[in-house]
């Protein structure tokens, strides 16, 4: 799978049902972070700050052209069940996303703050805060391919027992 060609947007009309990817597994913490972290960079994929209510976001591995790392463009957004990891489960749920069609150009995503186990080293950036829009689904065949697959190299690497649910009605082979 190439770096993110999968999230390319073309013209055409879409389900707006999100499509995503859930994968559950008994793992510990610090393999499930692993494995999540592995399975992303082997796809040729970069960790960016999250935008609200995901803890993970993963875009293509460019460099952005202001030197920050906040995010301008389709990527793989992870949400991971804290709650399950305290208790020796792997959670996470994929799901494309971009910034809202609506957006002016150059406007970015808003970011989640750094905290949590999660979270990125902190960024200096402009002092001038730039314009910020709404991030959602990513619709699109490709994309839905897209999650499917990365969730197929997740259940891969967290190991057999690894649980996989995609929706709506599709399945991961």
């Amino acid at each position: 799978m190439k770096p993110l060609a999968a999230l390319a947007l073309a013209a055409g009309c879409y389900s707006t049902t999100p499509h995503r990817a859930e994968v559950r597994t008994a793992a510990t913490d610090d393999s499930c972070r692993t494995a999540v972290a592995d399975v992303f960079e082997a796809a040729g994929m970069v960790r960016r700050p999250p935008p609200p209510g995901q803890s993970l976001f993963y875009g293509p591995r460019l460099a952005p052209s202001n030197g920050s790392r906040e995010m301008s463009g389709a990527g793989i957004g992870v949400t991971v069940a804290e709650g399950e990891l305290a208790a020796g489960r792997c959670h996470v749920t994929l799901e494309a996303l971009a910034p809202d069609s609506s957006c002016p150009p150059g406007a970015v995503a808003p970011l989640a703050a750094g905290t949590g186990p999660w979270a990125l080293p902190p960024v200096v950036t402009s002092p001038i805060p730039p314009q910020s829009c709404e991030i959602t689904y990513a619709p699109g065949n490709d994309n839905d391919a897209a999650v499917d697959e990365l969730a197929r190299r997740l259940r891969e690497a967290l190991g057999a027992h690894a649980q996989v649910d995609v929706g709506p009605a599709r399945a991961v082979r």
